[in-house]
């Protein structure tokens, strides 16, 4: 999460990235014991953002309800 792409990332993203990745996502392997499905509290409108993480990779994807909102994949 130190790459020069993380650094130009939004604010609001990089906050539910890292919320997710924390909680998810225990050292050392970084990767959840079982895939992951759930929603949160959007860090940008308050709505509810959904993500995956998975198990085999520690990849995850997000999606907030609201239209132009948080959103990423892949990180």
């Amino acid at each position: 999460m130190t790459t020069q792409t993380w650094n130009v990332m939004n604010k609001h993203r990089i906050a539910a990235i890292t919320e997710v990745k924390l909680k998810h996502c225990p050292a050392p392997t970084y990767k959840p014991p079982a895939d992951v499905r759930s929603t949160m509290t959007c860090p940008k409108c308050g709505g509810r953002l959904a993500f995956t993480v998975s198990s085999q990779t520690g990849i995850s994807t997000g999606r907030c309800n609201s239209v132009g909102c948080v959103t990423w994949s892949a990180q």
